[in-house]
């Protein structure tokens, strides 16, 4: 791979870059990004750049010398308008094409607007031109602002505005706002911080239309009321900046359709950030655009999956001086309780609070409100289940492989020495009760042994291993296309039961008439 195009300069852009050169590409890099200003960090925007407790120097990402460690073309102020998939080529809209052996999608998503005419004072925010628009509008005064959508650019946007003094109203369609993300339960409560502040909080109501001739005077509901309105902020979501990929092969579905490690249907182009659906979900958080390359970048270089980018979702919000963390994934019919601080006249008390969600016996999510120690170790122990989670499925095709260049016969081999090795490592793992199970090949060429799942059961100890009984066809060249079993090399099933005070486990080689056995176990052959 000489050339990789990466298109979109913002944050999961740059870190893409990054991953780029940390993995060793060395060729032409190529960041195109439809913004003139350097890489920014968004989440300021919407808190303490619009209150001015930020200027826009410490809103950079990088600086100069990283810039240049990058050794990266740097195409700024110009479109991407399509993608030739059979040219791989990047086509920009000044008439340019940029090719490369692989595609970095990075376009993140714009900010969704109302239909209608443009008024003066309606803003969105989600670039740095949309936040100094709503900065100048802001500092003309007091002013009346409605914010519509209560989720947490609009409940960031509203704290920051009660905080300059202004009078504030939030309207939200939802009963309340956040409960996709929180659940009603917590919802509520931190919907009591606006209440608290004193913004007003509209729930349930719709936006009908905007009154004004050139300027925005109110906001009309379905309801039939009508809210004073100066400043209008528009914060109901954002819509993947994918346009520009109509005609390509790519699926389009609320973003670009990827597999879990962020690989499109061209294996040569990825996708990462806001504008990636990755394994069926798209997440527009901070850290989901940082962790996400790392995966895509070392898959681009595969030149296929080789790594997930599955990760404990985590995202944060600031509002009206607390700050909100969550970790974790919530889903309908999870149960919450708080196990730290408690709720006062229905919102956070002045110590905060911490939240567990569980379900079936275990923690699935957490949530606190001004409580970053205890929430920094229950994310830790979230992490920590998830990766034992990934540890109990061990997708490891050992010294053999694919791309292999050994015979068969050593591939096998070194093959049935890991699966041993993984059953003795379940073994230590769980010292009183454990079954470890290890399934065999699936359509990968030479993959023997790539599933290893160790559960926990109240009878006696066992270890149990399974060995597909297909074989190469051929033995000493490089063929490893599966087939029939061949009798100079094969495997056989090892069942291996052990009693309640020891665990003894047997590998048995048929074929070349030799076998090998540990003292006192019991050992089971077939075919």
């Amino acid at each position: 791979m000489r050339t990789v195009a990466v298109v979109g300069a913002a944050l999961s852009g740059l870190y893409a870059a990054r991953e780029l050169r940390d993995q060793g590409f060395g060729g032409r890099l190529v960041i195109i990004g439809d913004e003139d200003h350097p890489l920014y960090d968004r989440p300021p925007l919407s808190k303490d750049f619009l209150t001015g407790r930020v200027d826009e120097e410490r809103l950079a990402l990088c600086d100069a010398e990283e810039r240049a460690a990058l050794d990266a073309e740097w195409l700024l102020g110009v479109r991407a308008r399509g993608l030739d998939a059979p040219g791989r080529s990047v086509l920009l809209d000044d008439g340019r094409a940029v090719h490369a052996d692989g595609v970095v999608i990075a376009t993140g998503a714009s900010a969704r607007r109302l239909p209608g005419r443009g008024l003066a004072g309606v803003h969105t925010l989600r670039t740095l031109d949309d936040a100094r628009a709503l900065r100048a509008d802001l500092t003309r005064g007091t002013r009346r602002v409605v914010v519509i959508g209560g989720g947490f650019i609009g409940a960031e946007t509203a704290s920051a505005c009660a905080a300059l003094g202004h009078a504030v109203t939030v309207v939200e369609a939802a009963p309340l706002p956040l409960v996709p993300q929180l659940g009603a339960e917590m919802a509520a409560v931190c919907a009591g911080l606006h209440r608290h502040a004193g913004t007003a909080l509209v729930t349930g109501a719709s936006v009908a239309a905007l009154h004004g001739t050139d300027a925005v005077t109110a906001v009309a509901l379905r309801n039939g009321r009508i809210l004073p309105a100066d400043v209008v902020v528009v914060g109901i979501g954002a819509v993947p900046n994918t346009g520009w990929l109509a005609g390509s092969p790519l699926v389009v579905d609320d973003g670009v359709r990827c597999d879990h490690g962020c690989v499109t249907s061209l294996p040569h182009v990825v996708a990462v950030g806001d504008v990636a659906r990755v394994d069926g979900t798209r997440a527009e958080h901070w850290t989901s655009a940082t962790e996400q390359p790392r995966a895509a970048v070392a898959n681009l270089l595969a030149g296929k999956t080789v790594r997930s980018a599955g990760t404990v979702p985590y995202f944060w919000s600031d509002q009206y001086g607390a700050r909100i963390q969550f970790a974790g994934r919530r889903r309908e019919g999870d149960t919450v309780h708080i196990t730290e601080g408690g709720v006062v006249d229905g919102a956070p008390g002045a110590d905060g609070l911490l939240a567990r969600y569980r379900r079936d016996g275990r923690t699935t999510a957490v949530l606190a409100v001004d409580r970053p120690r205890p929430f920094a170790r229950a994310r830790r122990e979230l992490l920590r289940a998830a990766e034992r989670a990934t540890r109990a499925v061990v997708r490891d095709p050992g010294p053999g492989c694919d791309s292999c260049p050994a015979p068969p016969r050593r591939c096998i081999r070194s093959c049935a020495r890991w699966a041993v090795r993984a059953c003795r490592r379940a073994r230590r793992r769980s010292r009183r009760t454990a079954r470890a199970v290890l399934l065999g090949t699936d359509t990968t060429p030479c993959r023997w042994f790539q599933t290893c799942r160790v559960t926990h059961t109240s009878s006696t100890p066992q270890v149990a291993t399974t060995v597909p009984a297909t074989l190469p066809s051929t033995i000493g060249n490089a063929s490893h296309e599966p087939a029939s079993v061949h009798r100079k090399a094969t495997i056989a099933m090892i069942s291996v039961t052990a009693t309640t005070s020891t665990a003894r486990t047997a590998a048995v080689r048929t074929g070349s008439g030799s076998r090998r056995r540990r003292a006192g176990s019991s050992v089971h052959n077939g075919r």
